[in-house]
């Protein structure tokens, strides 16, 4: 979706900040990136810098970490109808942001975090950007989004939900990983929680579940444990190996 045409409030901050020179990285960037998605929204994802690619095209999460973001948020509407079964589900709509809207120089052929000062001048901008978006539910992705973002004083009481960032879960394994699982499971526990009021029934299922599997896998490692220290002499009588009637035993044998 081209962020310039999805509502008025959108196209009066890219008009009011298109031409924004408040830090130093104006003279460096190729172009500025605003956001991406539907506003209003039910759901704000908010990142920490634009990628390289991202400065190229204007577009927040447009590399491999927003591929990455993008199979979440699919991922979790699937998790959802499969949790609550909605009547008429026609998805959640999706805003994606960042804390700034120009991409830092690249340090050590990586791009860098916002220093202090870059991130106090871009905040005003990000606040109006969150004004336009007007989500349900915050979504901070990574801790430069948790240290730095600012909330409209009239969003206040919104939820917000802190995730990794889909760069840090690319470095750990990506799509699959225990890192993309765990970080899946939140996202669906807050959105379910707090765009459908599911939160004690759908999280007690799921850690009943998880409980279950983990008991199961428990037994399992008793009882070869057990078997493991479990032999059966000639005669067909079971002794634990280990004990010293056992050692007896077979040194009784020994000496006949």
């Amino acid at each position: 979706m081209n962020f310039a045409t999805s509502n008025k409030a959108l196209k009066k901050v890219v008009k009011d900040w298109r031409g924004c020179t408040k830090c130093p990285l104006h003279l460096t960037r190729h172009e500025m990136v605003f956001y991406r998605g539907e506003a209003p929204c039910d759901v704000l994802f908010i990142g920490d810098v634009p990628s390289k690619q991202d400065g190229i095209y204007g577009e927040p999460f447009i590399d491999n970490a927003g591929k990455l973001l993008d199979q979440w948020i699919d991922d979790a509407e699937q998790e959802i109808i499969t949790d609550l079964q909605p009547l008429h589900f026609l998805g959640i709509s999706i805003g994606i942001c960042n804390i700034l809207a120009c991409k830092p120089p690249e340090l050590n052929s990586k791009v860098r975090p916002p220093s202090k000062e870059e991130a106090a001048s871009c905040s005003r901008r990000l606040i109006d950007t969150i004004s336009a978006a007007n989500p349900k539910v915050i979504v901070l992705l990574g801790s430069v989004a948790k240290k730095y973002h600012k909330i409209p004083a009239h969003l206040e009481n919104i939820p917000v939900v802190e995730l990794q960032h889909p760069a840090h879960v690319l470095r750990q394994g990506g799509i699959g990983s225990y890192a993309y699982d765990s970080n899946l499971l939140k996202l669906v526990e807050a959105l379910e929680t707090h765009l459908y009021g599911q939160k004690e029934e759908v999280v007690s299922v799921k850690k009943q579940s998880t409980s279950s599997k983990k008991t199961t896998r428990n037994k399992v490692v008793q009882s070869t444990d057990q078997a493991a220290k479990v032999r059966i002499d000639p005669q067909g009588a079971r002794k634990p190996s280990g004990t010293k009637k056992g050692q007896r035993d077979q040194s009784r044998k020994r000496s006949r």
